[in-house]
């Protein structure tokens, strides 16, 4: 213990008369200057991610505001559309069921005995609800041949094919008009990136 202290006291004198010396006080002045810097940069650092965690704790918290917002004006946008397309298609198969109802007025049972559909219409329609390319076979039946099928069964199915193509219609415009709100309200309520 002693050669320790010994040691140190010799190591301590020759410090002090280092440091007695312009060389020795220049080194210490840079050598307490570069602590203070060292030490500065630290506690600069530590201050500056505690205000990034900050930060971002502050961003996080409002992007979930945000997104709750924007969720339930969202379901507000989804349940509206659903409503006003529901309410419409009611009202298109109300007047389907109506026209479908008016047939035998407008195609009598006069129309149906002086026009027989042709087998040729029958199979070219029946081909074209089936959604497939290609014309029909032709078998041993010519196309002006009778089908047996009466006039105001066509105009029936006509009238019902209109009315499920006016629902699909009201469908198709109810989803463009749900994207159109969608995206005005997140181009409105969402910041981007650059923003």
């Amino acid at each position: 213990m002693t050669a320790l202290v010994a040691i140190l006291k010799a190591w301590g004198a020759g410090l002090r008369h280092f440091l007695a010396t312009p060389a020795g006080r220049a080194l210490a002045v840079l050598g307490v200057a570069a602590l203070v810097l060292i030490l500065t940069y630290r506690a600069g650092f530590k201050a500056g991610v505690e205000r990034e965690v900050t930060a971002q704790a502050l961003r996080e918290e409002a992007a979930r505001k945000t997104s709750a917002k924007v969720e339930k004006v969202g379901k507000a946008i989804t349940a509206a559309v659903d409503q006003q397309s529901a309410a419409r298609k009611v009202e298109i198969r109300t007047i389907t069921k109506t026209l479908i109802e008016k047939v035998p007025v407008y195609v009598t049972v006069e129309a149906d005995r002086r026009v027989d559909v042709p087998v040729g219409f029958v199979r070219l329609h029946d081909q074209a609800a089936t959604g497939l390319p290609g014309l029909p076979d032709a078998p041993g039946l010519m196309v002006d041949a009778p089908s047996g099928v009466p006039l105001s069964a066509v105009a029936g199915t006509v009238v019902g094919n209109y009315g499920v193509a006016y629902e699909w219609r009201e469908e198709a415009l109810g989803c463009r008009a749900w994207v159109a709100q969608q995206e005005a309200l997140w181009r409105a309520m969402v910041p981007t990136p650059s923003q």
